[in-house]
């Protein structure tokens, strides 16, 4: 179950999704959870507004994770983040010692959503 999160592992606070750089992958199938990779991104957000098809690359950079964790998600980025069923979650001023606790929070939350979750989806 992998998970991703705006921006590199050791920088503080995690960036805002739509001016991620970065995006720091995790495995929370493991404890604790591994960190796989960082993938780098252009972000969609700049001085004009928001880039749309950016936007579609972006999530679809991120489309073998199940959530994406950012300081703020906009209404355009987390439609289409559940539109590829990829979970948008916000949490501000997170610095990275704070990380791990975090992802275990969310592996536990992401195992009682998926239990709850109707056999149709």
């Amino acid at each position: 179950m992998k998970v991703a999160v705006a921006g590199h592992p050791e920088s503080t606070p995690i960036p805002h999704f739509g001016h991620a750089e970065l995006f720091t992958i995790f495995d929370l199938s493991e404890d604790p959870p591994r960190l796989l990779e960082v993938r780098s991104n252009r972000p969609h957000c700049g001085d004009t507004g928001g880039d749309r098809p950016q936007l579609d690359q972006t999530v679809a950079l991120l489309g073998d994770c199940v959530a994406v964790l950012a300081a703020k998600i906009g209404p355009c980025a987390r439609d289409a983040l559940i539109g590829h069923a990829i979970v948008p979650l916000e949490h501000e001023g997170q610095s990275a010692a704070e990380i791990p606790a975090l992802l275990q929070t969310l592996k536990t939350r992401l195992r009682a959503y998926a239990q709850r979750r109707p056999a149709w989806r």
